[in-house]
């Protein structure tokens, strides 16, 4: 991989910067110690789960799958926040960056521990192959794990507009479902939900979150700027691999 086509790929949006700024500026002025919000407990296997894109479902290809999940150019902050977290874990975690600067996450025992979570109708993924698996419902025993999740969908598809809290995706049906059963069971006030039918469907939360489920989503901001800036120099991470 060129110098060239890893500025192209990764380069740091500004505007996410720039949002990164504000956060910590409106971090600073809610607490008086800062670092409250890089001391949460994240349960780092549901953060994982809400990251996922489950367009039209989850696909399980086989016993043996080694795919975590895909992403688009514009995502690399994902694959970097996800790499930082579970690269010594799971050592064979690998990043394929296609030419058109698409990128595919590996790992072995990472995606068979993604695929135990889900399931056809309720029931555990037992198929060679299938599509349109959901997450089961059943899998949240915690708070702790439900506030993970959304931090994790909010890391990929969520946005900030001064005070109003937005998640965003397409398709996607499971992913709403368990939105909207999260949201109620940690009994969250104020949350709109739009569906707008086209193609493909659009999904819209929007919110002002509160109390721990604020903390978390701005940790996933945090997050998201942190590892912009850990990450600047490409060429030294072994876990990208470019596609030829």
């Amino acid at each position: 991989m060129t110098s060239a086509s890893i500025d192209k790929l990764f380069t740091i949006d500004f505007e996410v910067m720039k949002l990164f700024l504000f956060v910590m500026l409106f971090v600073s002025g809610m607490f008086s110690d800062s670092t409250q919000i890089s001391k949460i407990d994240l349960d780092k296997d549901f953060f994982l789960l809400g990251t996922l894109d489950e367009y039209l479902g989850r696909r399980i290809r086989e016993p043996k799958d080694v795919f975590v999940d895909a992403y688009y150019p514009h995502e690399g902050f994902v694959v970097r926040v996800l790499d930082s977290l579970f690269k010594t874990e799971y050592p064979d975690l690998k990043c394929n960056v296609e030419p058109s600067g698409h990128m595919n996450l590996y790992s072995k025992e990472l995606a068979y521990k993604v695929n135990e979570y889900f399931g056809i109708e309720g029931e555990k993924a037992e198929k060679d192959s299938f599509t349109g698996a959901k997450l089961n419902k059943d899998v949240f025993k915690t708070d702790k794990q439900r506030y993970s999740y959304l931090a994790g969908v909010f890391l990929r598809y969520g946005t900030i507009l001064k005070d109003d809290f937005k998640i965003r995706f397409a398709n996607a049906g499971g992913k709403v479902e368990i939105c909207k059963m999260l949201f109620e069971e940690l009994k969250c006030t104020g949350v709109e939900f739009e569906h707008l039918k086209a193609i493909p469907a659009s999904n819209t939360f929007s919110f002002t979150p509160k109390g721990k489920l604020e903390v978390y989503l701005l940790y996933a901001v945090m997050l998201r700027g942190n590892l912009a800036q850990r990450y600047e120099e490409w060429g030294s991470m072994p876990f990208v691999k470019q596609v030829k």
